[in-house]
C-alpha cells in the first residue's frame, strides 16, 4: 500500500511539473531530466509491487513449513530463503532488502548450516523442494 501512495505521489508531481513553462532549453533538460527520474522510480516500484505479491502468494504454505522443519531460523532468513526460492540473485535479494550483497552471502551460509544443506549441495534447489 505504501508503494502505491508513493506512485500516486509521484504521478502528482508529475503533472504539476509538465505545467512548468521553461525558460529556455536548459530549463527543458532539467524538467525533462525529473520526469525521466520520476518514471524511473515509479517503473522500480511497479516491479517491487509485483515481486512482494509473488512473495505473499509463495509465502504462506512455505513460511509454514520453513518454520515446522527449521524452527530455528530468523524472519529475515526465511524472507531470505523465500527469495532465493523465487529465483532472486543475491544482488537482487540486496536490493529489495536494502543489505549489501556480502550479507546476503552471509544469510545464505546461515541458512545452509541450518538446514544442513552440505557446500556441494544446491542450496537453490534445496529450498525449491521444501
Amino acid at each position: 500500500i505504501h508503494i502505491a501512495e508513493k506512485n500516486d505521489l509521484l504521478e502528482a508531481l508529475k503533472k504539476r511539473i509538465t505545467m512548468l513553462k521553461p525558460i529556455n532549453n536548459f530549463d527543458q533538460t532539467k524538467i525533462n531530466d525529473i520526469l525521466m527520474f520520476i518514471n524511473e522510480d515509479i517503473n522500480r516500484n511497479k516491479e517491487k509491487v509485483q515481486l512482494y505479491s509473488e512473495i505473499d502468494n509463495t509465502a504462506d504454505s512455505f513460511y509454514h513449513k520453513l518454520s515446522d522443519k527449521f524452527d530455528d531460523l530468523t524472519e529475515k532468513e526465511k524472507r531470505i530463503a523465500t527469495l532465493v526460492r523465487l529465483g532472486q540473485t543475491s544482488k537482487q535479494i540486496s536490493v529489495q532488502l536494502n543489505i549489501t550483497p556480502a550479507s546476503v552471502d552471509n544469510y545464505r551460509s546461515s541458512l545452509r548450516k541450518k538446514m544442513h544443506v552440505p557446500k556441494s549441495g544446491n542450496l537453490s534447489l534445496f529450498i525449491k523442494n521444501i
